[in-house]
């Protein structure tokens, strides 16, 4: 690793904190949990059972309002577009992150 690529990560990182600190005084609108689910697991090309498993997780954070649903959707884009081959891996890492400093674990 390069610290062009520490740059990036440490960028994104303070981009996600920034996205979650600025809608968590609003009123979060309401999602489709169907969708949002059927998004994640095409879109980021969940594979395998304990990846379906960590996506139900994280919808039914977001069903519960626990878990901000424009926090996981832009993580969600942002993975795709870090690594577009296999995006869960880093979905999964940087939602992690960012939940853990609002003190959720999933």
């Amino acid at each position: 690793m390069n610290r062009r690529h520490w740059m990036s990560c440490a960028a994104a990182a303070a981009a996600g904190a920034w996205c979650g600190l600025r809608w968590a005084g609003a009123a979060e609108p309401e999602v489709d949990l169907k969708a949002m689910r059927v998004q994640l697991v095409q879109g980021l090309r969940v594979t395998t059972d304990s990846q379906r498993d960590y996506i139900d997780r994280v919808i039914l954070l977001v069903g519960q309002k626990k878990l901000s649903a424009s926090l996981v959707y832009s993580i969600y884009k942002w993975s795709r577009k870090r690594y577009p081959r296999l995006p869960f891996v880093y979905f999964r890492r940087a939602l992690d992150l960012m939940a853990k400093k609002q003190g959720i674990i999933i």
